[in-house]
């Protein structure tokens, strides 16, 4: 009888748990879309993607590595322009987002091969192309549409 009442009492705590948890999202939801502010799923439906905070932002002539969605990013501030690239580069699958700029170009660390931030072209070779997303910085936020 004990295990039935240990059960029942895990699966009543269990319903508890997840209503609440369901009350808190739909309430955020709601809060969110009063605000004004796109809801995740709003971001999504218009393919945009939050990158990261605008405050995380590299420094001019930087480049840093977000994951979003599960992928790497490369968000390259060149001149003060931000650009957003696949994270990994299409030469060797280095991480692009932890290269540096140099002559307006993101190099990838590994076997320095150079992308325009803009079309993603290679100095190196031209077959080999960085993928570029259109991106905005909005309320706060950097989005790029994937």
């Amino acid at each position: 009888m004990r295990g039935l009442r240990m059960t029942s009492f895990a699966g009543h705590r269990l319903a508890r748990l997840l209503f609440a948890s369901t009350a808190r999202h739909t309430s955020m939801l709601i809060a969110s879309s009063m605000s004004g502010h796109p809801t995740p799923e709003e971001n999504e439906m218009s393919g945009l993607v939050r990158i990261c905070l605008q405050a995380e932002l590299p420094a001019a002539g930087e480049v840093r590595e977000f994951v979003a969605g599960g992928r790497p990013f490369c968000v390259a501030n060149v001149d003060g322009t931000i650009a957003v690239l696949n994270g990994v580069c299409p030469h060797e699958e280095g991480p692009l987002g932890e290269g540096i700029i140099e002559e307006g170009r993101v190099v990838c660390p590994w076997h320095g091969y150079a992308f325009d931030p803009r079309t993603g072209e290679s100095e190196q070779d031209p077959e080999c192309k960085a993928q570029v997303f259109e991106s905005v910085v909005e309320e706060g936020e950097l989005r790029a549409k994937i």
